[in-house]
């Protein structure tokens, strides 16, 4: 137990150290996404890309209680995708599949947990990573082998988990 607090404290310390890099990463990724649907052009609302604050790693990895944060903790860099109308998430996710590595046991479509007549948290969660040209072209080297999530929904969905959050 000692230990496993032991990494987590010195994960939390090196992810706050290279903070700045993450900024930097979740610009690169924002540019990315942006880049990977404007062809052909999606009526996308917004698209935006954050790393997780420090204190969300920290609580994270406590609640987790991971045993190798810095591979288990895949959503450090996180992006949301929100389009204007809800049939559009899945052309959105479709063009995602087509461009990045998925890791499909860690992905998920949480509209699936609900029945018609319900309403509530409704987001494709996708742990991506780039692939292909994306991999190779030095502009999206610093984000090379990096796992991040990105949620795709509708921005009436957005508002919804905006208020359930």
């Amino acid at each position: 137990m000692a230990r496993r607090h032991a990494k987590t404290k010195a994960y939390v310390e090196a992810y706050a150290k290279a903070y700045e890099v993450h900024n930097a990463s979740a610009r690169i990724i924002e540019s990315l996404i942006r880049e990977i649907l404007a062809d052909p052009p999606l009526e996308i609302h917004q698209i935006s890309c954050r790393p997780k604050s420090i204190e969300s790693v920290r609580l994270k990895l406590l609640e987790k209680r991971y045993k190798n944060p810095g591979r288990e903790l895949t959503d450090a860099l996180g992006v949301r995708v929100i389009t204007y109308y809800s049939q559009d998430v899945d052309t959105v996710v479709d063009k995602l599949r087509e461009s990045l590595k998925i890791d499909e046991k860690n992905s998920g479509d949480k509209r699936k947990a609900l029945t018609l007549k319900e309403f509530g948290y409704k987001s494709v969660h996708l742990q991506a990573q780039t692939k292909r040209s994306w991999a190779s072209n030095p502009k999206y080297s610093q984000i090379r082998n990096k796992w991040f999530e990105i949620q795709v929904r509708s921005i009436l969905e957005h508002a919804w988990a905006e208020i359930e959050h």
